[in-house]
């Protein structure tokens, strides 16, 4: 029998066998991963589009970038446990998709294993007396009876430890994804907790092959199924303000970085930054400083117009009427000052058609037709926009009748991050499909990020009206009469 045998730096991989070997240690890995490891290591060191990759290795079936990301984390994790250092071999290029980092050749040798030789001896053999031991007395038959016996309660004590253990069974980790929880603060510097919070998980995202999800609640079961936790609390004391941030690893249950952070005057500038690079080094990832120059252009410059945009978004996150208003005041002010700031033109339409459907004739349809214009323009003076831009759009050109530019939109948001409100506006595209389970999934989803009443109200009154008790029973008597 011949096998193909792929040597990719010093790792031996025998796709036949589904076999990884490396100075004596061995892995044996899911035909999955054999299928994508084989499609790395034909164009190695040669970037692979994710779209082609899973044309290769799911062939026609029908599945979403996330199977694509969670088997690459597999196949990460199937080589660090023959080295951690081989989890680096595959590099995930951004807005693109991935690249095998080694030197790859491929050989044909016939199989001389001994284990499949001493199989295929053992089956050669008459099967006359195998197992069957012979039974030369009426003692030998008790014993084999009260051995029967014993088996049949061993296995029932082991299928009842089974069934509870499945009740009480822990979480799933997927090692790749980071539950970042928004920074907790005194009521006069939630803004600035919150805006802080969202800028880093936002350039996590942007900048490395971890999938970081914003959170707002310490008991949200997405930081169940992070491998890590990024928490953090700021402190004020006269003028210093701190940010006490902590990294929590789910996988070995230990705080792995601890450190403060001052936030206070112009620091609030240039903070985020030290931060991002701190978080960087743990992670061992190498952030593309082209994307981090982009990144931090997105953001005003000046204190003054930071504090106007933080307070601005977590204004516009409240989802009430007045937080609303607010929120498309301090926008403009923004505006007022830099008219070509993407994030602040994308984040005053989403806090528009908010307003639009919560409180209708709230809103000139004029200046929110203006904003989607300004918004248009944009498209052709920046090669690289934020996630808020596409959820803009997506919202401003949803149509029952015509889908697709919304899940276009969509789809280019969530190739950098998922929000709560993507999951909003992923359910209402599912709900005007007739997908009811989907829909429900996906609102399940956004409340399960930020578990308030703003995601209530969005979810039930954004683009057109949803029936709360249809999708999401439980959480009818969350609504408040009153917005």
């Amino acid at each position: 029998m011949t096998n193909t045998y792929y040597t990719l730096d010093e790792v031996r991989f025998d796709c036949d066998n589904r076999l990884l070997a490396w100075q004596g240690r061995q892995v044996i890995i899911d035909p999955r991963l054999v299928d994508l490891l084989v499609c790395l290591a034909r164009d190695e060191n040669q970037v692979i589009n994710r779209d082609d990759i899973l044309r290769q290795v799911w062939e026609n079936q029908v599945v979403n970038d996330h199977a694509l990301t969670q088997t690459v984390s597999e196949l990460r994790k199937a080589l660090a446990k023959l080295n951690p250092d081989f989890k680096y071999m595959i590099k995930t290029v951004p807005k693109c998709g991935y690249k095998l980092i080694a030197n790859v050749t491929v050989s044909q040798h016939e199989q001389t294993d001994a284990v499949s030789a001493a199989v295929e001896d053992d089956i050669s053999r008459p099967t006359q007396n195998r197992f069957v031991p012979e039974i030369n007395s009426a003692r030998q038959v008790r014993y084999l009876v009260l051995l029967a016996v014993l088996f049949l309660l061993a296995c029932g004590s082991y299928l009842y430890g089974t069934s509870q253990a499945e009740m009480h069974r822990q979480p799933l980790l997927n090692a790749d994804r980071i539950a970042f929880r928004v920074f907790t603060s005194s009521p006069a510097d939630e803004h600035i907790a919150f805006g802080v919070s969202d800028l880093i998980n936002y350039r996590i995202n942007s900048l490395s092959h971890y999938s970081a999800s914003l959170v707002y609640s310490h008991d949200s079961q997405i930081i169940d199924q992070s491998g890590l936790v990024i928490s953090g609390e700021v402190q004020t004391q006269g003028q210093q303000r701190k940010l006490h941030l902590k990294v929590y690893d789910n996988i070995v249950n230990t705080y792995i970085f601890q450190q403060v952070y001052d936030l206070s005057g112009d620091a609030l500038l240039t903070t985020p930054a030290i931060i991002l690079s701190d978080i960087g080094n743990l992670l061992e990832e190498s952030f593309d400083q082209t994307i981090i120059v982009r990144t931090e252009r997105q953001y005003p410059a000046q204190l003054a117009q930071l504090n106007w945009i933080y307070e601005a978004h977590h204004a516009g996150n409240q989802v009430t009427s007045q937080s609303l208003h607010h929120a498309v005041m301090l926008f403009q002010r923004v505006l007022d000052n830099e008219p070509d700031m993407a994030i602040a033109v994308a984040e005053q339409g989403i806090v528009m058609r908010l307003l639009v459907d919560i409180e209708p004739g709230s809103i000139d349809p004029q200046a929110y037709e203006r904003n989607f214009q300004h918004l248009l323009q944009l498209e052709h003076q920046s090669q690289f926009l934020p996630p808020v831009y596409y959820e803009s759009r997506a919202l401003h050109e949803f149509d029952p009748a015509n889908l697709v530019p919304a899940e276009n939109n969509l789809h280019q948001a969530i190739q950098v991050r998922d929000s709560w409100l993507s999951s909003v506006i992923e359910g209402k595209i599912a709900e005007s499909k007739g997908l009811d389970f989907r829909s429900k999934r996906a609102y399940t989803n956004a409340y399960a990020r930020k578990p308030c009443q703003a995601t209530l109200n969005a979810i039930q009154h954004l683009l057109f009206p949803t029936d709360l008790q249809k999708f999401m029973p439980n959480m009818q008597d969350k609504m408040s009469t009153e917005l």
